[in-house]
């Protein structure tokens, strides 16, 4: 009979938006006493699907997991405790992770014939199937939400140098609301108390760019009433994507974000027009408390 492998797909769940993506893949080579554990060096498509996730707890998580497969490999006595073939899900809830509701999940096992034997042949495979597109989006989407926040800090220092030293603009920025933080590049007031969110739509695919608009027409539309309440008004950086082919899906996720009240959108090329606005009508207060 053909030896096999086992592998898991562990997902990421968005618990309240009830989505998922994959971000790691467990496989074990049982014959060979050897479990290895893939998973991506950069989270980029998580950080686009859900700029709320908690990127740097999940990146631990994944070292964790790795780490655990590295310590089985030096116990191999370890797999005899365990019926491979029938109760898989017992090891990886003893050594991995629980089967509960948390928003890190493995799923259910699948068997495949080990048609190499060289098993990093095989994981080379699996990475390059269901990890692969990370790779891909880091490349492309360099232009990011740092990076745009970026062009907007430079171009108020150019005009004048002083703005953030005189705290005239707040950096990272958290409004406290309905016991819950909201976090924003810039914050400044002229009689309304601007926040100010970088949001860059340079992406890969129609989805990430649906998505990344309605994770935050979702944000302003959780603060109406703090905006209607504190005379907020938030302004947004909005960048294109670098492929031509993806112009439609940001003009529809424009207009989605559009949608929610008391926002300003800033379209890439006017943020220089709106940094001489913010300089010519900002207000030097000696403390901004919202």
């Amino acid at each position: 009979m053909s030896t096999q492998f086992q592998y898991s797909l562990l997902q990421y769940h968005h618990l309240k938006r009830e989505e998922w993506l994959t971000v790691g893949v467990l496989v074990l080579f049982a014959p060979l006493k050897k479990a290895v554990f893939l998973y991506p060096e950069k989270l980029g498509r998580v950080r686009c699907a859900f700029p709320d996730a908690p990127e740097k707890l999940l990146r631990g998580w994944l070292k964790g997991l790795a780490y655990q497969t590295e310590k089985l490999n030096i116990q191999p006595d370890i797999f005899a405790r365990y019926d491979l073939e029938k109760d898989l899900g017992s090891l990886v809830s003893d050594f991995f992770l629980p089967s509960d509701n948390s928003s890190l999940q493995f799923g259910e096992f699948r068997s495949a014939v080990q048609y190499h034997e060289d098993p990093s042949v095989i994981c080379q495979y699996l990475e390059s199937k269901y990890l692969g597109v990370y790779q891909h989006e880091d490349d492309d989407d360099q232009k990011d939400n740092s990076w745009l926040a970026s062009q907007f800090r430079k171009c108020l220092r150019e005009q004048k140098p002083d703005i953030f030293s005189k705290k005239a603009v707040k950096e990272n920025y958290v409004a406290h609301y309905n016991k819950r933080d909201y976090k924003f590049e810039f914050a400044w007031n002229n009689h309304t108390f601007n926040l100010v969110n970088a949001v860059s739509l340079d992406l890969k695919r129609p989805d990430s760019i649906q998505r990344k608009a309605e994770q935050y027409y979702g944000k302003f539309s959780l603060l109406h009433s703090f905006a209607e309440e504190k005379n907020v008004r938030f302004d947004v950086l909005l960048s294109r994507p670098t492929n031509r082919s993806l112009f439609h899906a940001y003009d529809k996720a424009l207009e989605d974000i559009s949608q929610a009240e008391k926002v300003n959108i800033i379209e890439f090329d006017k943020i220089r027009t709106y940094a001489e606005k913010t300089i010519d009508e900002i207000i030097f207060p000696k403390d901004i408390d919202v």
